[in-house]
C-alpha cells in the first residue's frame, strides 16, 4: 500500500481523531466521492496505463491471469481478472463444510457473531441488522452462526478492491 494511504487508514481507523471523524457524515461523504472518482477512472480506457504501477505497488502476481497484462482495457478489467485454469482448484467439491475462498484474502473466523462484534468494519460496529438488513437481528439462527471477515490482500502486500457503485 502507497505510505499516504497507509497513513491515511491508520489516521481514520486507529486513533480517536480519526474514529470522531468517521462519525460525521461529512467524512463519509468524502470518502464516497473518492471511491466513485477512483472506480470511475478504473473503469476508462486511461486507467490502462496504471496496471503496471498497480501490479509493482501491490507485489500482484500478474503470470497467473488468464490473458496477458496488455491485454487488459482498463485498471478494473485487470483487477476482476479471471486466473488461468485449474491454477486454484477447489478443495473438496463435493463437502460443504469445507469453505472455498475465491479472492486473495486474508481471513478471521470468529465462533459466533456475538464474538465479532469487537470487530470494525470501515471504522465502524458492525451487526448483522447492518450487514444483511432489516429482519435479520431479530433472528436467534444469526446469533449462534460462525462469521468469517475477509479483507482482500495479495500474498505480498495488501489492496484496496475497488467496488462499482
Amino acid at each position: 500500500m502507497p505510505p499516504f494511504m497507509a497513513v491515511r487508514e491508520w489516521v481514520l481507523y486507529q486513533t480517536w481523531i480519526g474514529r470522531l471523524l468517521l462519525m460525521l457524515p461529512f467524512t463519509w461523504w468524502i470518502l464516497g466521492w473518492q471511491h466513485i472518482r477512483v472506480a470511475k477512472h478504473a473503469d476508462s480506457p486511461k486507467s490502462k496505463k496504471d496496471v503496471p504501477i498497480f501490479i509493482k505497488t501491490y507485489a500482484v502476481d500478474a503470470s497467473a491471469a488468464e490473458k496477458p497484462v496488455e491485454d487488459y482495457p482498463t485498471l478494473q478489467a485487470f483487477f476482476t481478472r479471471r486466473l488461468k485454469a485449474g491454477l486454484r482448484p477447489v478443495a473438496a467439491p463435493g463437502d460443504n463444510s469445507v469453505a472455498v475462498q475465491p479472492a486473495d484474502s486474508r481471513q478471521v473466523v470468529y465462533e459466533t457473531v456475538d464474538g465479532a462484534h469487537k470487530f470494525w468494519i470501515k471504522g465502524r460496529h458492525f451487526s448483522i441488522g447492518k450487514l444483511m438488513g432489516p429482519g435479520y437481528e431479530s433472528q436467534d439462527l444469526w446469533k449462534r452462526a460462525a462469521i468469517a471477515i475477509n479483507r482482500y490482500a495479495t500474498a505480498h502486500s495488501d489492496y484496496l478492491l475497488m467496488h462499482r457503485q
